[in-house]
């Protein structure tokens, strides 16, 4: 099994590889913009499915989070700075 850090690598490396095809496209969009106008609906699809996936990811990182956050009454206390 790979390790964590190499599965979050993978996720920056391809997250960056994805930017580098969205700036090529949006180059294209500029010489040849019929030809992406023509795509609009798979462009739209994509893009729904990228903002569901950083949804995704979003959720993974609030539960990864979880047992590290003190939401006890005590740290509540202290954060508003009551000392009842």
């Amino acid at each position: 099994m790979r390790k964590v850090n190499q599965i979050l690598d993978d996720l920056e490396a391809t997250a960056r590889l994805l930017l580098v095809q969205v700036r090529h496209l949006q180059g294209l969009g500029v010489q040849a913009p019929m030809s992406l106008a023509e795509r609009k609906r798979e462009l739209e699809r994509l893009a729904e499915r990228l903002r569901a996936l950083t949804s995704e990811v979003y959720a993974l990182e609030v539960e990864a989070k979880r047992p590290l956050e003190d939401n006890s009454a005590e740290a509540l206390r202290r954060e508003l700075g009551l000392f009842l």
